[in-house]
């Protein structure tokens, strides 16, 4: 799950179709070649979070409305310096403190690690950790 926490002008690029199924949060590429977005897998490759508003808000938890299908048509926001964003995409997210490093791993998720990303609060998107992370550029 994905949610903007201090926007410094961060813009949703476009829709663009998914190269496959995809989770709200994590870190993407625009792949030129096909024109379809695709997850990130380093801090160099990744240049926005990905998103879709819920279709709906009938029953369950928020994880029950993370998924975005193949071939759909995502939105992609733009990473820009000391934007603040939410997201409950991170690697032994449990375990985290406020100044840890993030980087980019695979398929899109954050981990540990002196990467672009530092973790500014903890918090929860209805009964999932989530930590909000600050792009560092």
């Amino acid at each position: 799950m994905l949610s903007k926490r201090i926007d410094l002008g961060s813009i949703p690029f476009g829709l663009y179709k998914t190269k496959d199924e995809m989770v709200k949060g994590r870190l993407v590429k625009f792949n030129q070649k096909d024109g379809l977005l695709e997850y990130a897998t380093s801090d160099d490759e990744a240049n926005a979070f990905v998103t879709l508003r819920i279709e709906t808000n009938a029953g369950g938890d928020i994880k029950d409305h993370d998924k975005i299908k193949k071939d759909t048509r995502a939105v992609a926001h733009t990473l820009v310096k000391d934007n603040v964003w939410a997201t409950t995409e991170v690697e032994g997210i449990d375990a985290l403190k406020v100044g840890d490093k993030l980087t980019c791993g695979a398929d899109g998720k954050l981990s540990k690690g002196e990467g672009k990303f530092v973790v500014t609060d903890i918090s929860h998107f209805g009964s999932t950790p989530a930590v909000d992370v600050m792009y560092l550029g």
